[in-house]
Protein backbone atom coordinates (compact mmCIF):
# COMPACT_ATOMS: atom_id res chain seq x y z
CA UNK A 1 0.00 0.00 0.00
CA UNK A 2 1.04 3.77 -0.72
CA UNK A 3 -0.61 6.40 0.32
CA UNK A 4 -0.54 10.02 -0.84
CA UNK A 5 0.59 9.48 -4.13
CA UNK A 6 -0.43 12.83 -4.92
CA UNK A 7 2.56 14.46 -3.45
CA UNK A 8 4.96 14.20 -6.70
CA UNK A 9 8.60 13.76 -5.14
CA UNK A 10 11.64 12.54 -6.68
CA UNK A 11 11.48 9.61 -4.37
CA UNK A 12 7.74 9.05 -4.56
CA UNK A 13 7.82 9.22 -8.38
CA UNK A 14 10.97 6.87 -8.70
CA UNK A 15 8.85 4.63 -6.44
CA UNK A 16 6.25 4.23 -8.59
CA UNK A 17 8.32 3.65 -11.74
CA UNK A 18 10.44 0.94 -9.46
CA UNK A 19 6.69 -0.62 -8.51
CA UNK A 20 5.30 -0.47 -12.15
CA UNK A 21 8.86 -2.11 -13.61
CA UNK A 22 8.32 -4.88 -10.67
CA UNK A 23 5.04 -5.53 -11.41
CA UNK A 24 5.93 -5.97 -15.27
CA UNK A 25 8.88 -8.15 -14.47
CA UNK A 26 7.64 -10.40 -11.63
CA UNK A 27 4.49 -11.57 -13.52
CA UNK A 28 6.74 -13.24 -16.58
CA UNK A 29 3.81 -11.77 -19.22
CA UNK A 30 4.91 -9.70 -21.55
CA UNK A 31 4.75 -5.95 -20.16
CA UNK A 32 6.37 -4.48 -23.02
CA UNK A 33 6.39 -1.14 -24.37
CA UNK A 34 2.68 -1.36 -24.67
CA UNK A 35 2.74 -0.42 -21.40
CA UNK A 36 0.42 -2.90 -20.66
CA UNK A 37 0.80 -4.77 -16.83
CA UNK A 38 2.03 -8.43 -16.66
CA UNK A 39 -0.49 -10.49 -14.08
CA UNK A 40 1.67 -11.56 -10.75
CA UNK A 41 1.17 -12.56 -7.23
CA UNK A 42 2.01 -9.05 -6.02
CA UNK A 43 -0.84 -7.22 -5.17
CA UNK A 44 -0.15 -2.95 -4.56
CA UNK A 45 -2.74 -0.62 -3.22
CA UNK A 46 -2.05 3.00 -4.46
CA UNK A 47 -4.30 5.85 -2.61
CA UNK A 48 -4.48 9.37 -3.03
CA UNK A 49 -8.17 11.48 -1.86
CA UNK A 50 -6.78 14.63 -4.62
CA UNK A 51 -5.21 12.46 -7.64
CA UNK A 52 -6.79 11.99 -10.74
CA UNK A 53 -7.61 7.71 -10.37
CA UNK A 54 -7.65 7.71 -14.66
CA UNK A 55 -3.98 8.62 -14.79
CA UNK A 56 -2.95 6.40 -12.24
CA UNK A 57 -4.57 3.33 -13.26
CA UNK A 58 -3.49 4.16 -16.68
CA UNK A 59 -0.02 4.35 -16.00
CA UNK A 60 0.02 0.94 -14.33
CA UNK A 61 -1.59 -0.53 -17.46
CA UNK A 62 -5.59 0.21 -17.10
CA UNK A 63 -5.41 -1.14 -12.93
CA UNK A 64 -8.75 -1.37 -11.78
CA UNK A 65 -10.09 1.28 -9.51
CA UNK A 66 -11.89 1.55 -6.29
CA UNK A 67 -14.11 5.14 -5.28
CA UNK A 68 -15.30 5.93 -2.73
CA UNK A 69 -17.94 8.88 -2.85
CA UNK A 70 -17.72 11.77 -0.03
CA UNK A 71 -17.14 15.15 0.46
CA UNK A 72 -13.91 16.49 -0.10
CA UNK A 73 -12.38 19.00 1.95
CA UNK A 74 -11.08 22.12 1.22
CA UNK A 75 -7.21 22.36 1.39
CA UNK A 76 -5.55 25.25 2.54
CA UNK A 77 -1.94 25.71 1.90
CA UNK A 78 -0.20 27.58 5.09
CA UNK A 79 3.56 28.17 4.96
CA UNK A 80 5.88 28.30 8.11
CA UNK A 81 4.91 32.73 8.19
CA UNK A 82 0.87 31.89 8.37
CA UNK A 83 1.81 29.55 11.45
CA UNK A 84 3.65 31.62 13.24
CA UNK A 85 1.22 34.48 12.58
CA UNK A 86 -1.65 32.51 13.87
CA UNK A 87 -0.21 31.10 16.96
CA UNK A 88 1.72 34.30 17.77
CA UNK A 89 4.77 32.35 18.26
CA UNK A 90 7.67 34.06 19.08
CA UNK A 91 12.05 33.16 19.45
CA UNK A 92 13.48 33.70 22.58
CA UNK A 93 16.93 34.34 21.27
CA UNK A 94 18.27 34.02 24.83
CA UNK A 95 16.95 30.40 24.85
CA UNK A 96 19.53 27.78 25.12
CA UNK A 97 18.71 25.62 21.83
CA UNK A 98 18.51 29.33 19.87
CA UNK A 99 21.50 29.53 17.55
CA UNK A 100 21.54 32.62 18.02
CA UNK A 101 21.78 32.96 21.78
CA UNK A 102 25.05 34.43 23.27
CA UNK A 103 25.61 31.24 25.65
CA UNK A 104 25.23 29.10 22.44
CA UNK A 105 27.82 31.00 20.83
CA UNK A 106 29.76 31.02 23.97
CA UNK A 107 29.73 27.31 24.42
CA UNK A 108 30.69 26.95 20.03
CA UNK A 109 33.59 29.57 21.31
CA UNK A 110 32.99 31.93 18.78
CA UNK A 111 31.88 35.70 19.44
CA UNK A 112 29.49 36.75 16.93
CA UNK A 113 27.33 39.37 16.51
CA UNK A 114 23.90 37.97 18.04
CA UNK A 115 20.81 38.25 15.73
CA UNK A 116 18.68 41.20 16.69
Amino acid sequence: MVDEVHERTVEGDFLLMALREMLTTRGGGPGGMDGAVAPTHVKLGLMSATMDGDVLAKYFGDAPRVSFPGRAFPVATLHLEDAIAVTKHFVDRQAEWCHGSHNHQRRGGKRQTPIP
